[in-house]
């Protein structure tokens, strides 16, 4: 009877404190996806919150080896586009000078720096990724380094609009292009891969608490 008593208390108290903090709902469940809360109290006989995972752990259906060479490939291949972009839009011609080619500079490194803290989370979310670490590391690889293939396809074309309307030096806007399409291809190489790459759901810890409940 107590038990039932105190589970009741418990989650009343719960859908107070989230009516409490509904405005933050969304980025709230998207960090703590898996979890399960639960209400404790501590020695002072005040109530906190308890988070443990007991959501599925994502690991790719590839050997430790394989996998390492896999990640091996990505970082190569980010600095490797990255040096090929940085090259070409450094060169002092005249498209690099140009609002609409400049503006595309600026999303492909804005996709860029997304591949690149994606690669990290892949590092920090280590062979068994959580929810979050899994969608921040695969899922936003993917949706990085094609947002940066596109970008590349883009500013390559806006280069080469560049080129034909303002009668520019045809030799070193030709270099831009090519590095701009290599660097794009390399983008939509990583993509290619990591879309390949099959992720086996292995099932979290259970845990019985009062009033417990599971974030999804």
């Amino acid at each position: 009877m107590w038990q039932l008593k105190k589970r009741a208390e418990n989650w009343e108290m719960w859908d107070r404190m989230n009516r409490r903090t509904v405005g933050y709902s969304r980025a709230y469940h998207r960090n703590f996806e898996g979890y399960t809360e639960y209400l404790s109290k501590k020695k002072n006989g005040r109530t906190k919150i308890e988070r443990v995972y007991t959501g599925i752990y994502y690991r790719a259906a590839m050997s430790k080896s394989e996998r390492r060479i896999q990640l091996l490939k990505y970082a190569l291949a980010i600095v490797a586009a990255g040096s090929l972009f940085i090259r070409a839009a450094i060169l002092p011609v005249i498209s690099n000078y140009t609002k609409y080619v400049v503006m595309f500079e600026t999303v492909f490194i804005f996709f860029s720096a997304w591949s690149v803290i994606a690669y990290i989370n892949f590092v920090i979310g280590g062979r068994n990724m959580k929810i979050r670490d899994y969608k921040t590391a695969s899922g936003w690889l993917k949706k990085s380094s094609a947002g940066g293939a596109i970008a590349a396809g883009l500013l390559s074309v806006a280069t080469v609009v560049c080129t034909v309307s303002k009668r520019v030096d045809i030799y070193h806007e030709l270099v831009c292009i090519i590095y701009f399409l290599a660097a794009g291809g390399l983008m939509l190489g990583i993509n290619r891969m990591e879309s390949k790459v099959i992720y086996e759901e292995i099932l979290g810890e259970a845990i019985e608490a009062a009033g417990g409940i599971e974030i999804s």
